[in-house]
């Protein structure tokens, strides 16, 4: 059982390694300027050839909403992707849509959550200046009276 075990492990570490180096060979297909990065317009615009979809279904990833997946991949939120994130996020999400499902509502909620947060603000300080200009015209109210 435990060299069943060792050679299960050892099995998947091999799997592992080959789906990193053809993961690798998919960023050299998308990464065709070799910026080492690469950006959401960029990775729109590579999403539109055959051939790199072609690439992904062989990895199961379904890339059907690209803005959303392209965020399960950037971590760091800067707009870019390098070789490291790009990697690490297409083994994260491999196979596993209901991760993916739950990761781009996890995202969809955090960027709503900020929205909501800034629009807040704006509507206190929009309410803060309207006091102001109530107190004001109060005031001269009393002076146009007396």
């Amino acid at each position: 059982a435990k060299r069943d075990r060792e050679i299960n492990m050892r099995a998947q570490m091999m799997e592992a390694r080959q789906n990193m180096k053809d993961l690798y060979d998919l960023w050299s297909v998308l990464d065709v300027h070799q910026q080492r990065s690469l950006t959401r317009d960029k990775f729109r615009e590579q999403m539109r050839s055959l051939e790199v979809k072609k690439e992904f279904s062989k990895f199961k990833l379904d890339v059907t909403d690209i803005d959303a997946f392209f965020n399960l991949m950037d971590a760091e939120q800067t707009g870019e992707v390098d070789v490291e994130e790009f990697i690490v996020g297409c083994m994260r999400v491999r196979g596993m849509s209901n991760e993916v499902d739950t990761g781009i509502t996890i995202q969809e909620t955090k960027l709503l959550a900020q929205r909501m947060h800034k629009t807040l603000k704006t509507i206190q300080k929009q309410s803060g200046d309207f006091q102001s200009e109530l107190q004001h015209l109060s005031g001269r109210l009393v002076i146009v009276e007396a």
